[in-house]
């Protein structure tokens, strides 16, 4: 009798084994990688069930293979996962436990342009390279909603100063004698308004490449006027270069990586290129000469506009949130 309860149990021993075919181990933690127990644990798709002990972990033997486990914690979105060997799973309220909602940046800019160059020509002095070599830097802010784990769109607003280089050239004819100077001064400030499309390769990973693209629209306000003279053979002339304010397309694609430091918080490194609207700038002359009485004759010339197209290549450090 023994020996046949015996048998009995080898036999249901065996088809048990060949029964349970899968088996799947795993831990559970938060976005700081603390074990979370009490996670319930279910099989999608199917009434098979588990929960996490007070380590995080779970084990559940099934008859047969599956593809996706779905994990619920008290206070926090469901999500589901792809079976793999001894998986670890992140829950928590950053990107890590959901897919999609609300989601910001901040940004700091800067960088060197080129392109766009400007020539002037006024008696016997010029301006030379306006516009050829170019400093940008700021900030800006953007705000939106995070579709899917790769696909964000927002809208934003940036403010930026802009530098330019340029070199004054001028010739006294009485004495045969040129010179030449360069100078690097404040051209104007830009105030960018754009729409924002982003792609992040995996925003759940703990690093992560991505791609961005601003449209809009850019505005540049002068800050001043650029001031020079120059001689002819009988009177010394003096000259204005009146920078206007101009506006136009902002276009700006940026690649970079994105790394996370906390449950829904990372840094940003991107580069990015900046294409300028074109750059208005009014240029009015004026000459003088004294008389014999002590008095200055004055003459203003029609101004002339000129226009120019460059770009600026920045670097890029933030945050978002």
């Amino acid at each position: 009798m023994n020996k046949r309860l015996l048998i009995l149990c080898i036999c249901c021993s065996i088809l048990l084994g060949i029964n349970a075919q899968e088996i799947i181990t795993g831990t559970v933690v938060d976005s700081k990688r603390v074990p979370i127990p009490g996670v319930r644990v279910e099989v999608v798709g199917r009434s098979e069930t588990t929960t996490t002990d007070i380590d995080g972990r779970f084990r559940l033997d099934l008859p047969q293979p599956v593809k996706k486990l779905r994990f619920q914690y008290i206070g926090q979105k469901p999500i589901e996962r792809k079976v793999k060997p001894d998986m670890v799973v992140v829950m928590g309220h950053g990107w890590s436990g959901r897919d999609s909602g609300y989601r910001g940046f901040f940004t700091y800019t800067g960088g060197f342009g080129w392109g766009g160059t400007m020539n002037f020509h006024i008696g016997n002095a010029s301006i030379t390279d306006f516009g050829k070599n170019t400093a940008m830097f700021g900030i800006s802010t953007t705000h939106g909603y995070q579709i899917n784990p790769k696909f964000y769109v927002g809208l934003g607003a940036g403010l930026s100063p802009l530098m330019m280089y340029y070199q004054k050239l001028r010739y006294i004819p009485y004495n045969d004698y040129s010179y030449q100077n360069g100078e690097f001064d404040l051209y104007g400030v830009a105030f960018q308004f754009y729409a924002d499309f982003r792609w992040d390769y995996d925003i759940k990973a703990k690093t992560s490449p991505f791609v961005d693209l601003k449209m809009g629209l850019q505005r540049i306000l002068s800050t001043g006027d650029i001031d020079g003279y120059y001689y002819d053979y009988y009177y010394d002339n003096d000259f204005d270069l009146e920078c206007q304010h101009t506006s136009g397309f902002l276009l700006m694609p940026t690649v970079g990586i994105r790394t996370a430091i906390g449950a829904k918080r990372a840094i940003n490194f991107g580069l990015s290129y900046n294409i300028f609207v074109k750059r208005a700038v009014e240029i009015t002359t004026y000459s003088y000469y004294q008389l014999p009485d002590g008095n200055y004759i004055n003459t203003s010339y029609p101004a002339k506009k000129f226009s120019a197209t460059g770009g600026c290549l920045l670097f890029n450090f933030g945050f978002d949130f």
